[in-house]
């Protein structure tokens, strides 16, 4: 499926296409990549639009499962345990 196309599908599609939820696809994106992503390599990775995967960050915020921040021009999503502001992270 051509990558514009990917970013009009529902979260629906996207599990049919991935075989994983998009807040599925997000945690294990974060653990494979040592905790943490910027937000538009996210978007890149899963193919989602970028207002769809800031939805989806939303609610992975709200259940503590994500933490986002400013970093840059741009933001950065982290899992808690890697967040870098947090003390006693590297």
């Amino acid at each position: 499926m051509p990558r514009d196309a990917r970013r009009n599908e529902s979260r629906a599609g996207f599990a049919v296409r991935t075989g994983r939820t998009p807040s599925r696809f997000v945690l294990d994106s974060l653990q494979e990549h040592g905790g943490r992503l910027r937000q538009t390599e996210l978007a890149d990775r899963s193919g989602l639009h970028p207002e769809t995967l800031s939805a989806i960050l939303a609610e992975l915020e709200s259940e503590e499962a994500v933490v986002r921040f400013r970093a840059g021009r741009g933001n950065l999503v982290s899992l808690p345990e890697h967040d870098p502001r947090s003390t006693g992270s590297a």
